[in-house]
């Protein structure tokens, strides 16, 4: 499913919106809420992130990544996802949000699209 992209993280990771009721439509019963990513769902490709275009969007990315990142240096979803919901309230009281891949420190911050 190809929707638009909204963002490139670090890595040339992909976020895109996407039509929320069409990816449920085609994986029933895969529990796809506003977000996901490939390693949670094997549907999405690795190499992406994606999202629903709602008003909360950034703040789905910054979760959506942040337990991306984590799990595919291995961690598990249960503790990636306890990472992400961090990060994600963190963005949500205007807090700076970032990712450290192989011992360098990106920013998440808004894109300007």
């Amino acid at each position: 499913m190809k929707g638009r992209i909204y963002d490139e993280l670090p890595d040339g990771i992909i976020v895109r919106i996407v039509d929320g009721g069409k990816v449920r439509t085609a994986h029933p019963g895969a529990d796809f809420l506003v977000g996901g990513h490939g390693y949670v769902y094997s549907f999405i490709p690795k190499r992406e992130i994606w999202i629903e275009d709602t008003s909360d969007k950034f703040y789905i990315m910054v979760h959506e990544a942040v337990e991306y990142f984590h799990m595919r240096e291995g961690m598990s979803y249960k503790e990636a996802h306890k990472l992400a919901l961090a990060a994600e309230k963190r963005a949500r009281r205007g807090g700076k949000v970032s990712i450290e891949i192989r011992g360098t420190e990106y920013a998440i911050c808004k894109p300007s699209k």
